[in-house]
């Protein structure tokens, strides 16, 4: 009781703005809200049962924003690496004390992801440490580790945790493609520092012919494009399943929508086709009666979406999607840019050539691309992710993709085989997982803090969503998937 009402007299001097001035460089409003939640967030999980679940939720819901920082002192910090170490610390206790709820593992299909995800930094390893960046590259595993760290601890202890944060994922998907339409309709970019609001220019390199390009909170267009193609899917897939209350399915189905908006207005191609692509695997994968209905769904939301984003950007849209199959003819206005990115990859492949077993190393690359490639920077790279794997890490690089990726299909495969008609999250970690092979064909996103957390998800679902909880009376109470599925109390269920 002494720490509750503690945390509130910290909550009310900091909502008096008490705290602001003195913490932070510059005052906003923004910053003046951190002070706020800073006590707001402990008091709430002191009152919650599903502390380490909501921990987790926003943990995801703050992923987009990873590259904003504020000023405290003389340190830059991002609030998703704060809330994700309170998560950790939180994860970590309450699955040590977690006695009076018994926590079971159950095995669906095979567990060879979380082994082969160990695999796959140990091959990047050598990459890492003989390239620029050190420091950076174990930041980033490390939040990508704790990230993975408190959802599978989550999963673990409450057995409606997968559907938490896989519908907080989708739910930021939509939050982005709102940005994303708004950013478009304004022609201003999001601006989280308060101060004003920040707008591209003419010049401005992810301008395509004079049109915005809509980005969200991430850096540009593409890096928004690639995160909202792994959403979708999994959005859909949520949207298409029935055992789901209709509220769940419903907001889902908003956030499809205005996730599909925004991805269109990115003008990212190769996005689009991921996003398509998981999409209808996601339709395969599933049971057969399940089919038409989601197909049904498919076309009446694609011509919303359609139609709606035609009328926002016009026939420039048209000709960006005429384009996707001869990027390089003639007539195409973007022509001459596909082509530089020809001349990349095929630098790249050259590059790889020569160092075939460990590569020149993480952030070498860009150098040489730069002596190599007329009309690009000394911050250019491949214009792919595995091309430019495979030049900075050789084949080691190539090994860590293909194991991770063939761990990710052996433990889908096997758990559609033996449970087809409810593994929801299999088929939708499958449809993302099939998106994000295809913008790596052509982006090399990953290289942002927040875009590959987010590439991350579909990966750390798949585990986490293996994990499930045994409720006790009193401890977790349930969910009712819907009227006529109501689980008992004490019964083991599949995530």
């Amino acid at each position: 009781m002494l720490v509750m009402l503690g945390l509130t007299a910290v909550a009310v001097a900091a909502a008096a703005g008490m705290f602001t001035q003195n913490l932070f460089n510059q005052v906003s409003t923004v910053k003046w809200i951190i002070t706020v939640a800073a006590p707001v967030v402990p008091l709430f999980l002191l009152l919650t049962r599903r502390p380490v679940t909501y921990l987790a939720a926003a943990t995801v819901a703050l992923l987009p924003f990873s590259a904003l920082s504020y000023g405290l002192g003389s340190v830059h910090i991002s609030p998703v690496v704060v809330v994700e170490i309170v998560g950790v610390l939180v994860a970590f206790f309450s699955s040590n004390t977690s006695t009076s709820s018994p926590i079971e593992d159950r095995i669906s299909g095979s567990n060879l992801l979380a082994p082969g995800s160990v695999a796959t930094l140990l091959l990047l390893f050598p990459g890492a440490v003989r390239g620029v960046g050190v420091p950076d590259w174990f930041t980033q595993v490390a939040i990508t580790a704790g990230l993975a760290y408190i959802i599978c601890r989550a999963c673990a202890l409450d057995r409606h945790a997968p559907l938490i944060v896989a519908g907080t994922f989708v739910t930021g998907a939509g939050a982005q493609g709102l940005l994303a339409i708004n950013e478009f309709r304004t022609g201003h970019v999001f601006n989280a520092y308060g101060g004003g609001v920040a707008s591209y220019g003419s010049d401005y390199f992810y301008g395509y012919e004079g049109s915005f390009r809509s980005a969200g909170s991430f850096f540009d267009p593409i890096s928004l494009g690639n995160m909202l193609a792994l959403a979708i899917p999994i959005g859909f897939a949520i949207v298409c399943f029935q055992a789901f209350p209709k509220w769940v399915r419903a907001w889902s189905a908003l956030c499809c929508v205005s996730a599909v908006s925004g991805l269109i207005l990115t003008f990212s191609r190769m996005s689009w086709v991921a996003a398509t692509a998981g999409i209808v695997l996601v339709i395969v994968l599933s049971p057969g009666r399940e089919r038409w209905r989601q197909v049904g769904a498919l076309v009446v939301g694609g011509a919303i979406v359609s139609s709606t984003a035609i009328g926002l950007a016009g026939p420039q849209l048209i000709q960006r999607f005429d384009s996707i199959l001869h990027p390089t003819a003639e007539g195409v206005v973007t022509a001459q840019g596909d082509q530089t990115r020809q001349q990349l990859w095929h630098a790249a492949l050259a590059v790889f050539g020569k160092h075939p077993i460990f590569g020149v190393g993480n952030g070498n690359l860009q150098t040489i691309l730069h002596e190599q490639v007329g009309g690009v920077s000394v911050f250019s790279h491949a214009h792919s992710t595995y091309f430019q794997n495979l030049a900075e890490s050789g084949l080691l690089g190539g090994a860590a993709i293909a194991v991770i990726y063939l761990c990710a299909a052996s433990d889908i495969s096997r758990r559609l085989r033996q449970n087809r008609q409810t593994d929801l999250f299999a088929r939708a970690c499958a449809g993302a997982l099939i998106a994000l092979s295809i913008v790596w064909l052509t982006d090399y996103t990953i290289r942002y803090t927040s875009v590959l957390a987010c590439m991350a998800m579909p990966f750390i679902l798949l585990v986490a969503s293996r994990r499930t909880v045994r409720d006790t009376p009193g401890q977790l109470e349930a969910l009712p998937l819907n009227r006529d599925d109501v689980l008992p109390d004490r019964q083991l269920v599949d995530a």
